[in-house]
């Protein structure tokens, strides 16, 4: 009789052991899980904060004035037709007075691979001296 106690106890041991190993398994496949969403959304983060509070505020005194803005982007509006060629129906490409009398380029974009493909057209952090802004809208 004693026998059968002391396996009873030692099964119930056993027991925890493995309720124990799958607990641990189940944690660990709770990390992966969380780490594989997590990186996307850190991507994300990161994109909209550079769209809007590291990129997309250039200070009037910075900005040149309209008259000069304009000549520039009339001087280069291949460029800008390059640009807006990528996807016509969702890049658009405008001269914005943001402050009175200094212009400042603003192009509106729906996804990453377009921002991607119009910063290497534009292949500076200006338009010819000209700062712009990038909207994904």
């Amino acid at each position: 009789m004693r026998k059968s106690v002391f396996n009873n106890q030692n099964n119930g041991g056993s027991k925890r052991i493995i309720e124990r190993k799958k607990l641990i398994g189940l944690i660990i496949i709770l990390v992966v899980v969380i780490s594989i969403l997590a990186i996307p959304l850190i991507l994300v983060a990161s994109d909209i904060f550079k769209t809007f509070f590291y990129s997309s505020y250039h200070p009037c005194e910075t900005l040149p004035d309209i008259e000069t803005a304009r000549q520039i982007i009339d001087d280069h509006q291949d460029v800008i037709d390059a640009i807006e060629n990528i996807h016509p129906d969702c890049i658009d490409v405008y001269l914005e007075e943001r402050c009175e009398g200094k212009g400042e380029l603003v192009i509106y974009y729906c996804t990453i691979d377009q921002q991607i493909e119009i910063l290497e057209i534009i292949g500076n952090d200006t338009f010819f001296g000209v700062p712009f802004r990038m909207v994904n809208t």
